[in-house]
């Protein structure tokens, strides 16, 4: 990586940080939902609820989500041209990427994590279950706590994504 001193490495990210904190705290929304319509009286995990019928779908749905967002940014920026003529608006270099071509996975990397998050909280409401929606949130919240776009993380997730 090139040494390139700590705030500007910060100031670089800056686009990054706030798309997190978007993505992250609009997770919170179900919460309040789920306490809202739901209350929390009763956390208990009635994990037969998940075999329903009504619940299949969703909970497919979240599966295939949250496993996408760990294969589909690698696959996105491996058949990307980090070279071509429309990455030159705003190529800003961080250590020996640029950072318009690590945007789209990383963006895909958590809107898909959130997707999985926002099919346990449709299960959960379904099922008038408030319990069923915290293995979600909790998966998601890690996830999205994994994901936080520090100059190691960005290091870290370019080569991954190299492969």
């Amino acid at each position: 990586m090139d040494q390139i001193p700590a705030p500007f490495q910060t100031k670089k990210l800056g686009l990054f940080l706030v798309i997190w904190f978007a993505m992250t705290t609009s997770g919170l929304l179900p919460l309040f939902m789920i306490y809202t319509f739901l209350g929390f009286e009763n956390l208990t995990i009635n994990w037969v609820r998940l075999a329903e019928p009504s619940a299949l779908p969703p909970l497919a749905f979240s599966i295939m989500a949250f496993a996408l967002s760990f294969v589909l940014p690698k696959i996105i920026f491996q058949r990307q041209d980090t070279t071509g003529a429309h990455f030159q608006v705003r190529a800003e270099r961080f250590g020996g990427i640029r950072l318009s071509a690590l945007f789209t996975p990383y963006v895909l990397r958590l809107a898909l994590t959130e997707g999985a998050l926002f099919a346990g909280f449709t299960i959960a409401l379904a099922a008038h279950e408030g319990g069923l929606f915290f293995p979600f949130f909790a998966l998601t919240l890690l996830r999205m706590l994994a994901s936080f776009p520090s100059p190691r993380f960005m290091d870290k997730f370019e080569a991954r994504l190299r492969g």
